[in-house]
């Protein structure tokens, strides 16, 4: 009898230990993450820095805001398509630099279907746009951050087309509602 109890005993342990090693999967932690939707120029505040979005739109060639010397721009190969895209300004709050390729991955729904990941650049004063990988955020500071995604031209341009933007940091969701 001790023997069937404790065998009973081990097993139950085995399947706490292979349930707790297991996880949950991708799907259970994605729905587990906190979703909130946020509007144009609303300030979030995350642990190390604040963002808003201050720019949505869509372009084949995104510029940055001055273009009175050589600068870097992002232009589609292909002309049946566009970039829709979001300029994100971040201030660090933190006592420490941050990379800009960092701060978040974000991507852009279609009609709840279809999904495009964004690309990041980084506004930089002395070149344009620049990678988001070369670029820090000092502590303190603020830097825009262009955030595109690469969709059909008739997507963007079909006003029924419903596409938001997916912005995530950490374990928090931000949808900004694009139309």
């Amino acid at each position: 009898m001790k023997k069937i109890i404790r065998l009973m005993a081990l097993m139950l342990i085995i399947m706490i230990l292979i349930g707790c090693l297991t996880g949950c999967s991708d799907e259970e932690n994605e729905s587990k993450r906190k979703s909130k939707h946020i509007e144009l120029y609303e300030t979030v505040d995350e642990k190390d820095f604040e963002f808003s979005i201050k720019e949505a739109s869509s372009a084949q060639r995104i510029s940055p805001p001055y273009t009175s010397s050589v600068y870097v721009y992002q232009e589609v190969k292909d002309k049946n398509n566009t970039y829709l895209y979001i300029i994100v300004n971040v201030k660090n709050t933190s006592s420490k630099a941050i990379n800009s390729s960092k701060v978040a991955s974000v991507k852009v729904n279609y009609n709840d279907k279809y999904t495009y990941k964004a690309k990041v650049n980084v506004e930089d004063t002395s070149s344009g746009l620049a990678p988001s990988s070369y670029i820090d955020i000092e502590p303190l500071m603020s830097k825009n951050l262009y955030y595109f995604a690469e969709l059909p031209k008739d997507v963007v341009d079909n006003p029924n087309s419903e596409l938001t933007f997916e912005i995530t940091i950490n374990d928090n969701v931000y949808k900004y509602d694009y139309r």
